[in-house]
C-alpha cells in the first residue's frame, strides 16, 4: 500500500511555491523555508545558548537533533531544532522541522507555543485578545475558517469564546483558499500529523520525510500552504497562543527527491549484503 502510494504521489516533483501571492510566513521572525543558521540565529537573538550536551537538552538551549534513514550512508541530516525556557512572566517554545537529503537543509513544518500564566491568572505579559486578532490578520490575513474548543466550526468575527482555532489555507499558487467539507478530512489531517511540537524540553522526533500519506491528504484538498493559531483568553487577555505553519508544496518536493535517493542507496546496501552475507545452512 505505502509503495503504491509513493508512487502515484511522487511520480513527478511540482515545482515551487510561488512567493509572490501569499504573505511572508514566520515563527518568531524565522521564515518558513529558512536555514538552519536562520532559525540558530533567531533563537540566539530571543537569549538561547548553544546546546551544551548531545544527550539531552536543557532550558534555555538551542536543541539540534541528528536523524538518519533506515541507518543508510549519505542519510544524515538535521531532522529538528528546538528550544523552550520558562520566563518569569511566560513559557515559549519553538520547533524548526526540516527535510531530508538529497534536499538542501530547509524548513518545511514550524511552530510556536506561548503561555502567560493560565486561566486563572494571566501574568504580566499576556497580550491583548483583540492585539493578537489584529497581529494575525496582518500578518496571515482572514482566516479561512475558525472553530471552537470543542471543534466547532464558527462564524468569522467576534473571538471571544474561551479558547478558538483559526486557519489559513493557501492553494499552489499561493492564493487563499475558502473553507469547505472536504478541507476538514484532507487539509485539516494533513496539518495534524505534520505539525511540530514546541515546548519546554520538549521536541517531538518523528519528520514525515518518507511518509507520503499527509502529502496526499493535502494534495486533494489543494493546500499547498496550511497556516493555524490557538488561543486561549479570559477576561481578553491571552494566556496561551499556539502557532503552526506547515509547507505541503516544499515537503511533497523534498519527500520526491528523497525517495529518489533511497532507492539508489538502499539498492547499494543490498548489493554489499549480498556479496557479504552469503547464505549458510
Amino acid at each position: 500500500m505505502k509503495a503504491a502510494l509513493l508512487a502515484g504521489l511522487l511520480a513527478v516533483p511540482i515545482g515551487a511555491l510561488a512567493q509572490d501571492a501569499r504573505p511572508p510566513l514566520a515563527v518568531f521572525g524565522a521564515p518558513l523555508g529558512g536555514t538552519i543558521a536562520q532559525v540558530e540565529q533567531m533563537a540566539l537573538s530571543r537569549g538561547y545558548r548553544r546546546q551544551a550536551s548531545a544527550a539531552y537538552c536543557r532550558d534555555g538551549e538551542i536543541c539540534v537533533r541528528h536523524a538518519n534513514i533506515e541507518e543508510l550512508p549519505g542519510t544524515d541530516f538535521v531532522n529538528d531544532i528546538w528550544g523552550g525556557r520558562k520566563l518569569p512572566d511566560r513559557t515559549e517554545g519553538f520547533n524548526f522541522r526540516f527535510v531530508a537529503p538529497p534536499n538542501e537543509a530547509r524548513a518545511w513544518s514550524i511552530g510556536s507555543d506561548q503561555e502567560f500564566g493560565d486561566w486563572y491568572h494571566p501574568s504580566s505579559a499576556a497580550p491583548l485578545l483583540t492585539d493578537v486578532l489584529a497581529e494575525l490578520q496582518a500578518r496571515f490575513g482572514m482566516p479561512a475558517a475558525q472553530f471552537g474548543g470543542g471543534g466547532a466550526k464558527l462564524a468569522a468575527g467576534g473571538g471571544q469564546d474561551q479558547s478558538r482555532q483559526l486557519w489559513w489555507l493557501w492553494d499552489d499558487q499561493g492564493r487563499p483558499l475558502h473553507w469547505s467539507d472536504q478541507m476538514r478530512a484532507t487539509c485539516y489531517e494533513a496539518l495534524g500529523s505534520t505539525a511540530v511540537s514546541p515546548g519546554y524540553m520538549f521536541g517531538g522526533i518523528t519528520n514525515a520525510v518518507v511518509n507520503p500519506k499527509p502529502f496526499l491528504l493535502a494534495r486533494q484538498g489543494n493546500c499547498a500552504v496550511a497556516a493555524r493559531a490557538i488561543y486561549g483568553q479570559t477576561r481578553g487577555l491571552v494566556y496561551s497562543l499556539s502557532i503552526r505553519i506547515v509547507d505541503f508544496r516544499a515537503g511533497h518536493d523534498a519527500l520526491f527527491r528523497t525517495n529518489q535517493l533511497l532507492q539508489d542507496k538502499r539498492g547499494q546496501a543490498n548489493q554489499q549484503r549480498s556479496t557479504r552475507n552469503r547464505p549458510d545452512f
